[in-house]
């Protein structure tokens, strides 16, 4: 599932791909095997999402205008979807934008590099549920036609199974 995500997320206009590890680092290195991401690894991941996001934005090139913070067990996003946020982003680059389906809050959400240091003071499990909530004003909410904004997928038989009902 994770090689699903990793190409979707390749296949996109995504400039720089950062991957952050946490628990089981050589699985993932051993699937991703691309000289162009750049893998960080998160030693506080057990103490949640928050965590790994910062470790994540501690590597992002400083020229970036954003991040894309995807979520590796989201397969089903789509390569388009990815592109269409991007897109979105540079039509409205004072905000932040995060994908709806169906009028569920859905990822994954761009974050214009303005709100970056204030996205580092994030702490939890929440990752950055908070901070979207508290700061609703500077999100663009962007509806699209993709329900994998809003599937997570926590093993193979979900995955298989989402497919063959499609």
């Amino acid at each position: 599932m994770i090689q699903k995500t990793f190409q979707n997320i390749k296949s996109s206009k995504v400039a720089e791909i950062i991957i952050v590890l946490g628990k089981d680092p050589e699985i993932f290195k051993k699937e991703i095997k691309d000289k162009n991401v750049i893998f960080t690894m998160n030693q506080n991941y057990r103490t949640g999402m928050s965590s790994s996001i910062k470790q994540g934005l501690e590597k992002v090139n400083e020229r970036s205008i954003a991040a894309l913070i995807c979520l590796a067990d989201m397969p089903l996003v789509k390569t388009n979807t990815y592109n269409k946020i991007i897109d979105t982003f540079y039509k409205n680059k004072e905000k932040n934008i995060i994908p709806y389906f169906e009028n569920k809050k859905g990822n994954p959400v761009l974050f214009n590099k303005f709100f970056f240091k204030k996205l580092k003071m994030v702490e939890g499990d929440n990752g950055a549920k908070f901070f979207i909530k508290k700061n609703s004003e500077n999100f663009l909410q962007l509806e699209v036609s993709d329900q994998g904004v809003v599937r997570d997928i926590d093993n193979a038989e979900q995955y298989y199974s989402f497919l063959n009902n499609e």
